[in-house]
């Protein structure tokens, strides 16, 4: 079992922001990690293309959120909203930064939301959006698709946060696995255990709670890099299992690699909509 991986610095935080009502704790969340991690603070907003172009139609409009009636808007009151969103977002996060001593900067892009989202990170910055609600734009999330392919393409590892509560205050969650892209998540589970000064938990397939080898060799490996692991049998193969598991372990956070089953088709969509639990994918 390798740890090669657990070192492995995020030079920079960069958090997608939409002026929701939950930015700013979706703000102090990646700044909370950011000063773990030693890292830049970067605030991402996207000045979203589509939503630009819809306003340009003849039948553009938006729905009043009271009323549901449609409303014309013009393409230059539209433009005028996003400036004043984008300044109150850089003094949120100028605000945020200063509490907790850290570097900054807010980065402003018009594209696609996804294809901005993509763009501006690298490799090894951690991407955090708040996914709650996520098929409930208006909440602050984000719709299925954009989201989907947002996973599929990212180059870092992206941390989707939930209802729950600040990661910092929870166990790590992670499943046993002898693949090169499982090992990366392991890794990347014992490293934020590690960073957090929290409990490593590793879920063994069925079958494996019984082997005591692989369970000692799994306690080794977390301990040589001073995280001793709890291991847990987890033996369901459907969503709501694994979501009772994650509320009775009071879990802070879930890693998986991108490619894994419970990311895929209807499981995916489960897992997003019914777990409080923050989501990190490691690619």
């Amino acid at each position: 079992m390798t740890t090669h991986d657990n070192n492995r610095l995020v030079p920079r935080v960069v958090v997608l922001l939409n002026g929701s009502r939950r930015t700013q704790l979706l703000l102090d969340e990646a700044a909370h990690l950011a000063k773990r991690e030693g890292a830049e603070l970067v605030g991402l907003f996207v000045e979203d293309t589509e939503l630009l172009r819809a306003a340009s139609l003849p039948f553009g409009g938006e729905i009043g959120l009271i009323s549901g009636n449609l409303r014309p808007v013009a393409p230059e009151t539209l433009e005028r909203r996003l400036r004043q969103q984008a300044e109150r977002l850089q003094a949120l996060l100028a605000a945020t930064a200063d509490r907790h001593a850290l570097r900054w900067r807010l980065e402003i892009n018009r594209d696609r939301l996804e294809a901005a989202a993509l763009a501006a990170t690298m490799a090894d910055d951690l991407l955090v959006l708040y996914r709650a609600g996520w098929h409930h734009p208006t909440e602050g999330g984000f719709a299925s698709h954009a989201l989907s392919r947002m996973l599929g393409a990212a180059r870092c590892r992206v941390m989707m946060l939930g209802e729950q509560a600040p990661l910092g205050a929870h166990p790590i969650l992670v499943f046993q696995a002898s693949d090169e892209a499982g090992q990366r998540a392991m890794n990347e589970a014992l490293r934020l255990a590690l960073i957090t000064n929290q409990e490593l938990l590793v879920l063994l397939p069925r079958g494996s709670e019984q082997d005591e080898r692989t369970r000692a060799v799994i306690e080794a490996w977390g301990a040589r890099q001073g995280r001793r692991p709890r291991c847990i049998p987890f033996e369901g193969k459907d969503i709501a299992t694994l979501i009772a598991l994650l509320r009775r372990e009071r879990a802070g956070a879930l890693v998986l690699p991108r490619g894994h089953a419970l990311l895929r088709g209807v499981a995916g969509e489960r897992l997003l909509e019914a777990s409080d639990t923050a989501l990190i994918v490691v690619p």
